[in-house]
């Protein structure tokens, strides 16, 4: 028997009423997504975020379910199956040698944009500074990641070191989270085992994000007086901060203190679980990736490669350093995640055109391998760390300072 018009009419309003609550429910996700600045400030909006954002991801897919006709438990139950298969994902791919592949890239990805713990976000780890924008705080602190739970111990500088290798260092190491150790110990970091094995004062100086021109900043602190060597990390991410310094004529603009506060709060929003948050950051993700195949003009190659006003750039800023200490200095580079690059190269082609006195690079792309990697972090384990002291130690002995 046929069903009459008004019968069919009426589930088709149905449909539609549906519809439209599951599209208003969307859009209230929606501006979670995109507005969150605005439920910054205290635990009861984070905690209000957590809920509005759970509670429009649940009704966006009731009320799906319930348009298309089926039995509004089984979208609720594969939400489910999907929160508990990220969570899952994170927890075996933590404990793992190494994972491969897309699937661990967007894992790596999820991590990134909306799971990780940033030191210099954490409202408890940092402490602002008119010309550096941030230093670590003097004191005791734990900092902790999917991966790892560390301690820091940081002295009057803002360092992670003690106080005494303020005092004439021997060996002054700069650069951004990786030499400042983020993820292992203290004792595990590649200074310390330098420090120990080399038998040589050495100072910790690396924090970060700090890019070239935050350490040359730095340099200006630092007691230079018993120096014998100086070794530089360069990472990629260190191009923005060293062409904003070069292009204000090597003065580095600092945002005022509120927006220090601003990233800490972010960083405080996002870092913690809530329900329902893997399967929210999973979809957005996936909506950005397919954005991007449809509308990315050229995807990144690799392997990584300087701009060529990068390299000047970064070697502007160390011809700065050179002029405020005359003493041999060492670069070497470390990439994310052992991501190919050929930093290494177009740093020995410009000093073949631009040579400077008393310069080494030192490549380390030879020896690091991914295990030497976090595997969801994109920062070197102990492992890596050692490693890289090793290097570091033969190719200090070398320069028979």
């Amino acid at each position: 028997m046929r069903r009459r018009p008004s019968v069919r009419l009426s589930a088709m309003r149905d449909t539609f009423k549906n519809l439209a609550k599951a599209l208003a429910s969307f859009l209230f996700l929606l501006f979670a997504h995109k507005a969150s600045f605005f439920f910054y400030g205290s635990d009861f909006t984070v905690l209000l975020l957590q809920a509005w954002v759970a509670g429009s991801l649940l009704l966006t897919v009731f009320f799906i379910g319930k348009a298309i006709r089926i039995n509004a438990v089984i979208p609720l139950i594969l939400m489910v199956l999907i929160e508990l298969f990220f969570i899952a994902s994170f927890q075996s791919a933590s404990k793992a040698a190494a994972i491969n592949g897309s699937f661990a890239g967007f894992l790596r990805q999820m991590y990134f944009e909306r799971c990780r713990n940033v030191y210099f976000d954490d409202v408890n780890n940092f402490r602002y500074d008119s010309t550096l924008f941030y230093t670590l705080p003097p004191g005791d602190h734990t900092f902790s990641n999917l991966e790892f739970k560390t301690r820091y111990q940081v002295n009057q500088l803002g360092f992670r070191d003690d106080s005494v290798s303020l005092e004439k260092p021997e060996i002054i190491f700069l650069g951004d989270s990786y030499t400042m150790g983020w993820g292992v110990e203290k004792p595990e970091t590649f200074e310390d085992l330098i420090e120990k094995e080399l038998g040589r004062k050495c100072l910790n100086a690396g924090i970060a994000s700090y890019g070239t021109a935050r350490e040359l900043l730095t340099l200006d602190r630092l007691d230079l007086s018993a120096c014998r060597l100086l070794v530089l990390q360069f990472c990629k991410n260190d191009r923005l901060e060293n062409r904003t310094f070069v292009e204000h004529g090597n003065f580095l603009p600092v945002s005022d203190v509120e927006k220090l506060k601003s990233s800490g709060d972010w960083n405080y929003l996002w870092r913690s679980y809530f329900p329902l948050k893997y399967c929210y950051v999973s979809f957005f993700q996936l909506c950005e990736q397919v954005k991007l195949a449809l509308f990315a003009s050229q995807p990144p190659t690799l392997p990584f490669e300087l701009e060529d006003q990068e390299v000047e750039d970064f070697f502007i800023i160390l011809r700065q350093i050179r002029e405020r200490f005359d003493g041999p200095v060492l670069v070497f580079n470390i990439n994310e995640q052992h991501e190919p690059s050929l930093i290494y190269q177009q740093f020995q082609q410009h000093l073949r055109v631009k040579p400077m006195d008393d310069l080494r690079l030192l490549p380390i792309d030879s020896f690091l391998l991914p295990q030497d990697y976090f595997v969801i972090d994109d920062h070197l384990n102990a492992c890596g760390h050692r490693k890289l002291a090793k290097h570091l130690k033969e190719y200090i002995l070398g320069l028979q300072l």
